[in-house]
């Protein structure tokens, strides 16, 4: 097959990842693989694994220019397959690839627009959008889990265009051995001044609305304050974006800027060094449309505390701790709770239960082949 992924952002994001994962894996399966993307960090991995890249960049809405360019790519390329990327490419890449008489046409809108922290004038107009170009001109429609079906049911994407393909985890999330983490923890924690007792709380993700990184801060203050976890705690917050000025001025109005560590960007070979450092990983999004961060944490044996969203409780399998969406106080006593557990033999097996799931669930054989099992009946 020779397929296309459009999407319009190459940054470090969930979205991301996942399509640099499954481009990665179809190469490996000997399919020429293409993206067509704007220019950002994951160019070079899109390369490096394989990938033809094309940087373009959409402006508008529909964006008469980027579907020209986007349909003169299909022809010159006998592009058989598109596989599109989050609303505003979708829409582009439908109109393109069907032009171009593309058969296999495939679409993700990864977080379902109606539970988007956006006003509800552009939550209206994206679901229009959603609706007429996806029910028209999409083969399917990408869910990543049951939950995500049912919202996109009720945004009015017909039944018939729905499949559920889960994300994967990365495998070298799988393969971390107790050997690697005791090194990368160590490292870690030499590299950022974080004294070896310190009991440390971590998340991965861009700083955004919907991460609700906010509410993680005034949680962790909040346990400090109760005495609910120790007093030389750390809370290590993993990712850049437009909130880290805000985030910072936060935790300086709670006194706690001291005891919290801001990576900035960082390097993908980190993530994983990242993961074996936390004593507990705290997840506290408002919106999410699978929750990678989640299982990775999950794979690399790493107590979780989660916001109740159903769709997190369903990529969990239940096998972390919950707190109320926005609640800081609810998260703080579950820090306090999952402190006090920390050396427990029933911590210890639901850890190993969580890892045991992911492997269940979410390998990159069992997202490669669904996808090329897809690709493949689109294409018939």
């Amino acid at each position: 097959m020779k397929i296309l992924y459009a999407l319009n952002s190459s940054q470090r994001g969930g979205m991301e990842f996942h399509t640099l994962d499954l481009a990665s894996g179809m190469v490996e399966r000997g399919h020429s693989v293409y993206v067509v993307c704007p220019q950002g960090d994951l160019v070079s991995q899109f390369e490096k694994a394989g990938c033809v890249v094309q940087n373009c960049l959409i402006k508008q809405d529909i964006d008469i220019q980027y579907i020209k360019f986007l349909y003169k790519f299909i022809k010159a390329n006998n592009i058989n397959v598109v596989h599109a990327h989050e609303i505003k490419c979708v829409v582009n890449a439908l109109i393109a690839s069907f032009l171009a008489g593309v058969k296999a046409r495939v679409t993700n809108t990864h977080t379902p627009i109606s539970e988007w922290k956006v006003s509800k004038i552009k939550k209206l107009l994206n679901l229009f959008f959603q609706r007429v170009f996806v029910n028209s001109l999409t083969g399917k429609e990408i869910a990543l889990t049951e939950t995500r079906l049912h919202v996109k049911l009720k945004e009015g994407i017909y039944k018939q265009k729905l499949i559920v393909i889960p994300n994967s985890v990365s495998p070298k999330y799988l393969k971390l051995t107790s050997l690697q983490k005791s090194s990368y923890n160590t490292e870690v924690r030499t590299r950022y001044n974080i004294d070896t007792n310190s009991y440390v709380l971590g998340n991965v993700s861009r700083l955004t609305v919907e991460k609700a990184h906010d509410v993680l801060i005034k949680s962790f203050a909040r346990a400090l304050e109760t005495k609910l976890i120790p007093t030389d705690s750390k809370l290590f917050i993993a990712g850049g974006g437009i909130l880290e000025n805000s985030l910072k001025a936060l935790a300086a109005s709670l006194n706690v800027s001291d005891k919290i560590i801001f990576t900035g960007v960082f390097s993908d070979d980190d993530a994983i060094k990242f993961y074996a450092t936390f004593d507990s990983f705290v997840f506290t999004s408002r919106a999410e449309g699978f929750g990678l961060v989640l299982i990775e944490a999950m794979a690399c044996g790493v107590p979780v505390i989660s916001s109740d969203l159903d769709v997190l409780q369903e990529v969990s399998g239940d096998l972390v701790y919950f707190a109320k969406v926005g609640d800081f106080n609810d998260f703080a006593v579950q820090m306090g709770k999952l402190y006090s557990l920390k050396d427990s033999v029933h911590l210890q097996k639901q850890v190993k239960s969580a890892t045991e799931h992911v492997l269940r669930h979410y390998t990159p054989e069992i997202f490669l082949n669904n996808y090329e099992n897809l690709y493949t009946k689109l294409l018939k």
